[in-house]
């Protein structure tokens, strides 16, 4: 029953916007550009390939993303944007006073990478735009709504979204890894966070337990017992990082391995600043793993149930992936009480990917470190 009001609904809606858009005049100004990606921190750097190809084919084009507070805080200083729109709450009413100055910029071409706010899609609509372009099935049941539907395919999100790009200029971009621009301010920020340590010869590992979603997450447990082995068998410096929502686990982590740093609810430019001073980051399929693999920091990243395939690293070097199969068919997801499919991935797993990723580095390739029989 749910299912045919929310059809219904969609149905009256595509209606209405449709009347409205015949009396509103298409923009005749070629070569501006609104990008539309309002969600999280994955979203947001996964279309940073797409942008600056963009940027590329038209260097003299203006370029606006329309974005959450955390896109805009990621997508600051980035020299292929011209302009970033905040999308506050209620969005509703954030909708309604950015309406006029979107409109004014006359935009040509509206391209659809990610949004999780229905009401979106039609109030984009009605800017007139001579192109809007979406992929299937990614537009809350307003596909419609696109004058250009890309269709769906089990692909990587970053390739996702290039290929809206390519579909725009007609051929396949050349750019596909994900970057954050990091200002001078940005990295003095970070600096105050790592000195206290005295001494710098050994590895500096951040441990990101975390995610948004509670089924992605490697168990505290686990966490505990890997960053103890790499602090006692290698004196490695442990930092221990999380949002604001995770400073209960962060700091019940951080209280089981001593002489490690917790660190909570950092600006995410100074989060990216310190990740890139960092060895090695070892995390589960969360946004700051995307940060890592953007300022190019040696990661380990643990993913279950989700598939790296779609969502973890791409075109990216250094990196080690510990993946194992789903436990339960259909996965429960969000709904999962307890993701015990994370149990499959063994410390000593987790422990050996970091010794090897170390091994690589230039800096320690020269140290035994001797991984435990």
């Amino acid at each position: 029953m749910k299912k045919i009001v929310k059809s219904f609904k969609n149905i009256l809606l595509k209606i209405f916007v449709k009347i409205l858009h015949y009396f509103i005049k298409q923009n005749a100004t070629q070569e501006r550009f609104l990008i539309v990606s309002t969600t999280g921190l994955g979203d947001t750097l996964w279309g940073t390939p797409s942008i600056r190809s963009l940027r590329e084919q038209y260097p003299k084009g203006y370029i606006a993303v329309l974005t959450s507070h955390i896109g805009k805080e990621l997508l600051e200083n980035n020299s292929y944007i011209n302009d970033l729109f905040l999308l506050k709450k209620p969005i509703i009413t954030s909708l309604i006073s950015l309406y006029s100055k979107l409109k004014r910029n006359k935009f040509s071409y509206i391209l659809f990478f990610h949004t999780s706010q229905r009401i979106i899609l039609p109030f984009v609509y009605l800017l007139g735009a001579k192109k809007i372009i979406g992929t299937e099935g990614s537009n809350k049941g307003l596909d419609s709504l696109m004058t250009h539907l890309l269709p769906k395919k089990p692909q990587h999100e970053i390739v996702r979204r290039l290929e809206i790009i390519a579909a725009l200029i007609g051929k396949k971009p050349a750019h596909h890894r994900i970057e954050i621009a990091l200002s001078q301010q940005d990295k003095k920020n970070a600096l105050p966070l790592i000195d206290h340590l005295q001494d710098h010869t050994h590895p500096c590992i951040l441990l990101h337990p975390g995610s948004k979603d509670l089924f992605k997450r490697w168990p505290s447990s686990h966490f505990i017992a890997l960053g103890n082995l790499l602090s006692m068998q290698h004196k490695c410096h442990i930092f221990i990082t999380g949002s604001q929502s995770e400073k209960e686990l962060v700091l019940q982590i951080a209280s089981n391995i001593p002489s490690s740093t917790s660190l909570i609810d950092l600006p995410l430019k100074t989060f990216a600043a310190l990740i890139q001073n960092m060895d090695i980051m070892v995390c589960n399929d969360t946004g700051p793993m995307h940060m890592a693999f953007a300022i190019k920091t040696p990661t380990v990243a643990i993913f279950c149930p989700t598939n790296p395939h779609l969502c973890g690293p791409y075109a990216v070097k250094d990196y080690t992936v510990i993946a194992k199969k789903k436990t339960c068919s259909p996965c429960l997801q969000k709904k999962c009480a307890n993701p015990f499919c994370m149990l499959q991935i063994g410390i000593q797993e987790v422990y050996e990917a970091v010794l090897h990723q170390l091994c690589k580095s230039e800096k320690f390739a020269s140290k035994s470190l001797r991984k435990l029989p």
